[in-house]
């Protein structure tokens, strides 16, 4: 399940403490390091999975192109 949230006084609190393991997602900036501490004191059974790149955006971009890349290997590989 995914939730998206623009501030954690918007997050279903009671519903997420209903779950042994929640992953939280904030971009890696001080906004998202601010946001994502506040989330995880309010869950301690939080773990946060943190980007690479400043924002998800990007991150997920840039795995786009890394998957395209790994594709296109293997159709190499396998043309004759």
């Amino acid at each position: 399940m995914l939730i998206v949230a623009d501030d954690p006084n918007n997050l279903p609190m009671e519903f997420l403490k209903s779950f042994n393991r929640v992953v939280v997602a904030f971009n890696n900036d001080d906004l998202g390091n601010k946001t994502a501490s506040a989330v995880l004191e309010l869950l301690p059974q939080g773990q946060r999975l943190k980007t690479h790149n400043p924002d998800w955006s990007q991150e997920l971009e840039a795995h786009l192109k890394e998957e395209q890349q790994k594709q296109k290997q293997l159709d190499r590989g396998f043309s004759l």
